[in-house]
C-alpha cells in the first residue's frame, strides 16, 4: 500500500527502467526479470540483509522513498 500511488509508479519505472506489467486505478505490478537493481541510488535505503535463506539464495530488504518494505530474492553472488 502507498498513500501516492502515482508516485510510486513513476520511481520504480525510473529505477527499474521498465513500465508497470498491469496498471490500474488502484494497483500497478512491475514483473522483473534477470538482472542487478541499485535502488539506494535512486533514494532507497537498505533495511536488512542480504541474509542466505536458502542454499543457493538470498533476500535483501529495501525500504522505498516511500517507507515501503521491498523484498528480493536471488541467487547468491559468488
Amino acid at each position: 500500500m502507498v498513500k501516492n500511488l502515482e508516485q510510486s509508479k513513476n520511481w520504480y519505472s525510473k529505477v527499474l527502467g521498465i513500465s508497470p506489467w498491469l496498471d490500474t486505478s488502484d494497483y500497478v505490478e512491475f514483473r522483473v526479470g534477470q538482472g542487478g537493481l541499485v535502488f539506494t541510488a535512486h533514494g532507497a535505503t537498505t533495511f536488512r540483509g542480504p541474509l542466505n535463506i536458502e542454499s543457493d539464495e538470498a533476500i535483501c530488504q529495501n525500504c522505498d522513498p516511500f517507507g515501503n518494505i521491498i523484498g528480493l530474492i536471488g541467487k547468491v553472488a559468488e
